[in-house]
């Protein structure tokens, strides 16, 4: 059913997903810390009626749920960055492993011209919204994602150069590795 179908990964898409996934986590870091601090701000509410009828102890109910959570959702700017990184190795390898017609590989170069043309455009779209203090700041404790998204247009460049070589390296070795052009 698949047979003779191919995968096609986008330097473009790299770009967007790069800078969408930062964005996704950070607003899922926010977003679980404005949950937990309600939840928590009503169990402190709730403290007044101890000793009630059908009082329960929210806030260590809260503890409990939302703090193993909160131990570890900060791990998500790892997701992030590992997610930017698998994406540029796939990018790579996809490259490394195909085989095409000579005139990809003209196209794959004019595609990374075009893409390190509109990679600062998305670069300048996230600095700007770390500017903008959005999620309290959070987006400044993404280390790594933010090097790498504030320097889009060179690695979008090195990811490009790489995937031309690899590309180049294929059209030179042919199909099973005997030489001659692929047909």
């Amino acid at each position: 059913m698949l047979e003779g179908k191919r995968g096609q990964f986008s330097i473009f898409g790299f770009m967007v997903t790069a800078f969408f996934c930062v964005v996704f986590f950070a607003g899922l870091i926010y977003s679980w810390g404005l949950i937990t601090g309600a939840m928590q701000s009503v169990g402190q509410m709730n403290e007044a009626h101890v000793g009630e009828l059908g009082y329960v102890n929210i806030s260590q109910a809260v503890d409990i749920t939302f703090g193993s959570v909160n131990a570890t959702i900060g791990n998500l700017r790892m997701v992030a960055l590992v997610y930017i990184l698998a994406y540029a190795s796939i990018l790579i390898l996809t490259s490394l492993l195909s085989r095409m017609h000579p005139i990809w590989f003209i196209i794959n170069l004019l595609t990374t011209l075009l893409a390190v043309i509109y990679a600062p455009i998305i670069s300048n779209a996230y600095a700007s919204l770390m500017q903008t203090n959005i999620f309290n700041g959070l987006l400044t404790t993404f280390s790594l994602p933010n090097t790498i998204i504030a320097h889009l247009p060179s690695v979008v460049l090195v990811i490009g150069t790489f995937m031309g070589i690899l590309s180049f390296i294929n059209l030179i070795r042919g199909i099973n590795g005997e030489g001659g052009m692929p047909q």
